[in-house]
């Protein structure tokens, strides 16, 4: 009897030594201990958010895909509660595919539900050679976020003092060109502001006039 008994612990301790034959077990705690809370603050954009805590605006996909129940990357309020990563991420990720379904069918029902109107300008404007035969002449909803996200959070009163205005940061004399009623782009409501790039991309080459973004988006398959 006392040597079965023997021989069974020898057995379990050899199974734990065993890796082929161990059960790896993680601590039940160890996934939440990656990640922290952080409470939402008044004026915050994933992007913003990305920036202060990952040290770049890249990783706005990352928090995103660690918080999936948002239900669109401009949709965040103050007091929403988000999950960060302990360890800040070495490269940024890019939407996983449900993420990037769920933008897909929100830009195919706005564009049903509200069709954009052709638009037409009385104000010439100066041709500037396009530069790459990739380059869009326009943009679909779902690029024309990512491309605001990318470049301010999709903030349309943004105005850092950098010389740039905008959820698509305009300089001042490309915005000026542009022939609007409004003296900077950060004045102009979005609607304005994406009319804008959708006639500046009639002109121009979105690799010129938005070079980090564009080859982002390119990167990511989404231009």
């Amino acid at each position: 009897m006392e040597q079965g008994i023997i021989t069974g612990v020898l057995a379990v301790s050899l199974a734990f030594l065993n890796p082929a034959t161990a059960t790896h077990i993680q601590p039940a705690s160890q996934e939440r201990a990656e990640m922290r809370d952080y409470r939402v603050q008044e004026g915050d954009s994933l992007t913003s958010i990305a920036e202060a805590l990952y040290g770049s605006t890249d990783f706005w996909t990352t928090i995103w895909n660690d918080n999936a129940s948002i239900k669109s990357q401009n949709l965040i309020e103050k007091g929403d509660i988000l999950k960060i990563r302990n360890n800040k991420p070495t490269v940024a990720e890019e939407l996983n595919e449900g993420l990037l379904k769920k933008v897909a069918v929100k830009s195919v029902a706005k564009a049903v539900a509200s069709p954009t109107p052709m638009q037409t300008t009385a104000t010439p404007v100066q041709t500037v050679p396009i530069t790459s035969s990739d380059s869009p002449k326009s943009l679909t909803d779902t690029q024309i976020t990512y491309l605001g996200q990318c470049e301010a959070g999709m903030i349309a009163n943004r105005n850092t003092g950098n010389g740039y205005y905008g959820a698509f940061q305009f300089s001042y004399a490309t915005w000026k060109s542009m022939g609007t009623a409004y003296e900077r782009a950060d004045l102009a409501p979005i609607e304005v502001q994406i009319d804008a790039v959708q006639r500046l991309l009639q002109r121009s080459s979105i690799f010129t006039q938005f070079p980090g973004c564009a080859r982002k988006m390119q990167a990511s398959g989404i231009l």
